[in-house]
């Protein structure tokens, strides 16, 4: 089983980013950085900030924070031994004689309470009576029940990119349903929705339509002509449909892969294969020697 040190490394690996890029980012040294991801937590400063830096270097992450949290908890390397406190000798008892209950001060101070409470009950008893006497009397009026309108769930829409809109809708109550995905009349639509937090990476066409983390309930929705590219940190985070069709989870959890739909169904990324160089073979020496020559005419 992976260490806590080992999964920031393979997701900050995954992801392309370096040690330098998560400091200015998360605002943490790349040297604490670097200690949480040697599983080194006795060169942080308090086990407090160790805490707070493992929360928001794995958020950074796109990993799951509860989990890692509880993992460094229940790390033999995160507890610290007690420290015996040392004996002191003991006070010599001083004995203070208190004053009675019953003050000067605390006359004044009840007095001003309950004159202030008397006034309170006096202005109130005028407002009501005012109220009373300017309110119509109740056979003359009339009741009109007024219809309340049911509220939808609102949607923020993003500015419009290359003829595409994306649209980020707010999590849905447990009565409300989802927003109707809008199909095109051609080309393929993706609609992506968080059931965890993960980090997102959305392109339509070869161009960038989607890049940062989402949250529990969020909502993307993708459109291209030819085919969309997602990529993602935490695979079990995203539930995806196809053109209408539910596909599922997209991966595990934690899971860093991409997926690529067409208008043709589901492809396999291609891995690039770096070409190794091939040794030339050395020439073998030959060995020259003289030819005799026949007898002459």
């Amino acid at each position: 089983m992976e260490t806590i040190g080992q999964r920031l490394r393979t997701a900050r690996e995954r992801l392309g980013f370096s040690l330098e890029e998560a400091e200015r980012t998360t605002r943490i040294r790349a040297a604490h950085l670097a200690a949480l991801e040697r599983d080194d937590f006795a060169a942080l400063p308090s086990p407090v900030q160790a805490r707070g830096f493992l929360k928001n270097y794995a958020d950074y992450l796109g990993l799951d924070t509860d989990r890692m949290l509880q993992d460094y908890g229940s790390a033999p390397a995160t507890r610290r031994p007690s420290s015996t406190r040392p004996v002191t000798a003991p006070r010599p008892e001083v004995r203070v004689r208190r004053r009675g209950w019953l003050s000067a001060d605390l006359l004044v101070a009840a007095t001003i309470a309950l004159g202030t409470l008397a006034l309170l009950v006096w202005g109130g008893g005028r407002l009501m009576a005012s109220l009373r006497a300017a309110a119509t009397p109740v056979e003359q009026s009339s009741v009109f029940l007024v219809p309340v309108p049911t509220l939808a769930p609102t949607a923020t829409v993003t500015p419009e990119i290359s003829g595409q809109a994306l649209l980020a809708f707010k999590a849905p109550t447990e009565t409300a349903t989802l927003p109707p995905l809008i199909l095109p009349g051609s080309g393929v639509s993706v609609r992506l929705l968080a059931v965890q937090r993960a980090w997102v990476r959305a392109l339509a066409d070869g161009q960038q339509r989607y890049q940062d983390r989402v949250e529990p309930g969020a909502i993307i929705d993708l459109s291209a002509e030819r085919q969309i590219e997602v990529t993602t940190g935490n695979g079990a985070g995203l539930r995806v449909t196809l053109n209408g069709v539910d596909l599922g989870s997209m991966g595990g959890l934690d899971e860093a892969l991409t997926r690529i739909w067409t208008t043709e169904g589901e492809i396999t990324p291609t891995p690039t294969i770096t070409p190794s160089p091939t040794a030339t073979p050395r020439p073998s020496a030959t060995a020259f020697g003289a030819t005799p020559l026949g007898p002459t005419g």
